[in-house]
This record gives C-alpha cells, structure tokens and sequence, in this order.
C-alpha cells in the first residue's frame, strides 16, 4: 500500500501560517504578562540619549523594583526619580560610577560629559535596569508601550485583542476547512 500526502493548497498554506502567527503571539502575550509579574520586574522605554550607546531612545529596558539594601555596584544602572528642576519627578536611569561617604551614589549618563547634579541616595532609586532590548527584539515588549494615556498602557490590552482575534481567525478557517473536506467525502 502506498501512502502520498496530498499537496496543500494556498488557502491551507496561508491557514497553517495564521496558526503559527496565532500560537507566537499567545506565546508573546504570555510571556510579556506572566515574566515580569512572576519575578517582580517591570518595563520602560528609553526616552533620551544620555545613555548611549548603551541604550537609545526607543529601546526597552527590564527593571527590577529597588529596596534599600539591596546591593548596587558600580557599572550597574539605576533609576530614580529627578528632585527638582526640569525633570523632578521623571524617571531617570544612569549608571552608578562611584559612592560618596554617606552612602549614596554617583551617577552619570553614559553619553553625559559630567556626573549628575544630585547625590543619589538609596531611598530616590526605584528600579536597577537587568536588560536591555533594541531593534526586533524589542518589538513584543514596544507592544505594551503603545498608546499610553494618563500613566495608563493600553499596549497589553491591544496585544491580547490581537492575539485573540488572530486566534478566532484561526478557529473559524480550521472550522471551514473541516466544512469543506466533509462536503467533498460525501
């Protein structure tokens, strides 16, 4: 007995790619829900340049919250909030390149020619950046960043609308397909 598999034709081939694409961005969706909340991390984006070239604008950072205590060295970046002046109450995340005496840090953009005018103390840093995404890799998390409006990402909700509408899609041609190959066996 010999056993040939039919060929697929476009419509099936364009189907089982809807599939894949669906599977990925569940897989995404997942991923970008359950990641940062199972390990305490959240996510920015870089919004200047005083940290290139390590991080452009644009680029996706990983946080993890800060407690005081918890040990920062130097090289490591850090975020806090700005004091005063133009950028009081912004977040900034410049690298650690020393300590004063009383403990807090000395930081400086990478791009920046001089330190920060602000002695960091523990209790400013909200955050210490873990990762550091740019180009294609950081297109799922650009995803949650989308459409933020009053401190409010709507990027999570639009990923997961996508998913699943690509998901029903999925569903709906699988069922017609299944509709039109019973109609040819009879």
């Amino acid at each position: 007995m010999t056993i040939t598999a039919t060929p697929k034709t476009r419509n099936e081939l364009i189907f089982s790619g809807v599939r894949v694409l669906a599977l990925v961005i569940m897989f995404m969706v997942l991923l970008a829900n359950v990641l940062p909340l199972t390990f305490g991390y959240k996510i920015g984006m870089v919004t200047s340049g005083s940290m290139s070239p390590t991080m452009e604008p644009g680029d996706i950072v990983l946080l993890q919250p800060y407690e005081a205590g918890d040990e920062v060295l130097i090289g490591d970046i850090i975020n806090y909030t700005a004091p005063e002046g133009p950028l009081a109450g912004n977040q900034i995340g410049h690298r650690v390149i020393g300590f004063y005496s009383d403990g807090s840090f000395i930081t400086k953009g990478d791009a920046n020619d001089a330190i920060d005018k602000w002695a960091i103390s523990p209790n400013m840093v909200t955050s210490v950046t873990k990762g550091i995404y740019s180009g294609p890799q950081a297109l799922p998390w650009k995803l949650l960043t989308i459409a933020d409006y009053e401190g409010k990402s709507f990027g999570m909700w639009a990923l997961q609308f996508l998913a699943f509408g690509i998901c029903t899609m999925a569903v709906v041609s699988s069922l017609y397909r299944h509709k039109e190959d019973r109609k040819e066996d009879v």
